[in-house]
């Protein structure tokens, strides 16, 4: 049943790439890495044993079977989806097309802004201890605002990527701020961040109207290749200050010597930090072994949560309890920091209608909406949203989706905050012969 999930995930992902529909093909590729790669290992060691643990979660042959027949249904839905749903259309032509051209003086107001916020961020909020030393400073209370707030360094590349104008230097400076700053709190927020920009570069740069070449899979690949492996390297080493502390040498040497203990290791990273398929295996054997703990909340529980993360943490402070009740109504108990995936939560708030709500929800956000988006010319400011919200869809397969409506919100919220600093370096020039491919004028 695995190699018939695999099959229509591989032809899923060709299917979306064929249709120019990029959002959907990161989202099965990271959907075979998550789910269905994770599963084969769990199904080997199911082989050996009636149980297994991955990431704190319990997996039974009952559960682990029940879960495999759901991602199925998942999988053949979405494959249908692919099939049957238009793929990416680029808007019209219009006579003329907008160019992003800040001056010195907004590269340098960016550049305060930025420094600013990262200075609060990393000596007021979390401390030069915890950001040097935890493995996870990114969950120090407040640090997500600050985190979000960052983003806006990210913009001016951006823009510059979808309006086909002039990457300047000042626009590369404000971009690795906001990245390295970012990359030392959290490693999914880089993996969003540069998803956007290959996203605004394969539809802003007109590539989504070119034949697919082996260059352009070349290049895609090779990128994809360069996230994960910072993603795993980079997660290594923070992982390895839960063991050792020191210089960054005193890290790699630990990884080095302990390759069972690394996330390096394929082996060791499904069986304590990926939460794909183990989630929705562990909630279902929960739900055969105590049905009488299992209750339903049909999405209340992610949009409650969604709201209150949106919050500052002095204001959450004043709906702790209702914050409390809230999460205790998400059923499947698990430690904290451990994710619920997208699949996991479809069944935990859904039941077995989660296996038709799921691939519908992906589907919507990861597909549909997107490319209806960017078939219309959007004014700047919601072009860049639906850029950002493009960026968070991986979170609807990794994350909570509280977490995805959360973000996804709060970007948005901070592009229109800071827009009118944005809004004077717009022009309006006539499109040039050579941009008569550029797959979204506006």
């Amino acid at each position: 049943m695995l190699w018939l999930i695999l099959v229509l995930q591989i032809l899923t992902a060709v299917i979306a790439a064929k249709k120019r529909v990029l959002p959907y093909v990161v989202l099965t590729i990271a959907t075979v890495f998550l789910v269905t790669g994770q599963a084969f290992q769990i199904q080997g060691d199911l082989t050996k044993s009636s149980s297994a643990l991955y990431a704190f979660s319990r997996i039974t042959d009952a559960g682990f079977t029940a879960a495999t027949r759901y991602v199925l249904v998942t999988t053949i839905l979405s494959f249908l989806f692919s099939i049957v749903f238009r793929g990416y259309e680029p808007p019209p032509r219009l006579s003329s097309e907008y160019r992003f051209q800040p001056s010195g003086l907004f590269y340098g107001i960016m550049l305060g802004c930025e420094s600013a916020l990262a200075f609060v961020l990393v000596f007021v909020v979390v401390g030069v201890s915890a950001f040097v030393g935890s493995s996870r400073p990114g969950t120090q209370p407040g640090a997500t605002l600050f985190i979000v707030l960052m983003s806006i360094g990210l913009f001016p590349l951006y823009l510059k990527i979808a309006y086909r104008s002039k990457v300047v230097v000042a626009d590369l400076i404000c971009f690795a701020l906001s990245l390295a700053v970012t990359a030392g709190f959290s490693r999914l927020h880089v993996i969003l961040y540069s998803m956007v920009v290959l996203v605004a570069i394969y539809y802003g740069r007109g590539w989504a109207l070119r034949p697919i070449t082996f260059k352009m899979v070349l290049i895609f690949t090779v990128s994809g290749f360069l996230l994960t492996s910072f993603f795993f390297i980079f997660g290594a080493l923070r992982d390895a200050q839960n063991f050792t502390k020191g210089s960054i040498s005193d890290l790699v040497r630990y990884n080095l010597d302990h390759p069972e203990k690394s996330l390096l290791s394929l082996e060791f990273t499904y069986r304590t930090s990926v939460e794909g398929m183990s989630g929705i295996a562990g909630a279902m054997g929960e739900s055969i072994g105590n049905p009488a703990q299992v209750r339903r909340d049909y999405g209340a529980q992610s949009a409650l949560d969604g709201m209150f993360q949106l919050l500052p943490s002095a204001l959450k402070q004043l709906f702790q309890e209702e914050i409390e009740t809230v999460q205790n109504w998400y059923w499947y108990k698990k430690p904290g920091g451990n994710v619920s995936p997208g699949l996991e939560t479809s069944f935990v708030s859904f039941g077995m209608a989660g296996m038709i709500i799921y691939p519908v929800f992906v589907f919507l956000f990861g597909w549909i909406i997107p490319m209806k988006a960017l078939r219309h010319n959007l004014s700047p400011p919601l072009m860049l949203c639906v850029l950002m919200a493009i960026g968070c869809t991986p979170l609807t397969v990794r994350g909570k989706w509280s977490t995805w409506f959360a973000f996804s919100i709060a970007y948005c919220v901070v592009i229109f905050l800071i827009w009118p600093l944005f809004a004077t370096c717009f022009s309006r020039e006539a499109p040039k012969k050579k941009d008569e491919c550029q797959a979204y004028p506006a």
